[in-house]
């Protein structure tokens, strides 16, 4: 199993070499990854009301979770390719380490705006306005990330399709 040598991957995806176990396991970590943190989110509860960024965010994520798959199964070849789901989990698997990784270094600078915005933070009195200006700003940067990953998930999954 790959974590970070994308190359590598896409010329066994290529060749078509991939066993059903070994996809099953490039599946179970991307299921296992999804599952940890989506009930990670349950350990934090927030304390503020949802706002209209929320629900923006909210359908936002999932336009671009389906809008994205659906241009990776287009750039596979759609009805005519071949082999989707055994070429998506791996890549998807091996692009969310890489992107978890400079998610890091980001999320880093991404605070400096939430420092700007720490009235919101510690509940003083202009904490309304500041956590949706807030809210927003953690929507739009989170959009840029499903954008460039599934951008990179699409150019991945088009090289392997005309390789093979």
């Amino acid at each position: 199993m790959y974590l970070w040598n994308i190359k590598a991957l896409k010329k066994e995806l290529t060749a078509d070499v991939l066993t059903e176990p070994q996809v099953f396991a490039y599946f179970l970590a991307m299921l296992t990854l999804d599952t940890l943190f989506y009930e990670l989110t349950w350990l934090f509860p927030g304390t503020s009301e949802t706002n209209i960024w929320d629900y923006v965010g909210y359908a936002g994520s999932v336009a671009f979770t389906i809008g994205g798959t659906l241009v990776a199964y287009r750039m596979n070849g759609g009805s005519a390719g071949s082999g989707f789901l055994a070429r998506f989990f791996p890549l998807m698997w091996v692009l969310t380490v890489r992107f978890l990784v400079f998610l890091l270094p980001l999320f880093v600078l991404a605070m400096i705006p939430m420092f700007y915005f720490s009235e919101a933070l510690f509940g003083t009195e202009a904490a309304g306005e500041d956590f949706t200006a807030l809210s927003g700003y953690a929507v739009i940067v989170s959009w840029v990330w499903f954008l460039a990953f599934y951008y990179r998930l699409a150019v991945h999954m088009r090289d392997v399709a005309r390789a093979a």
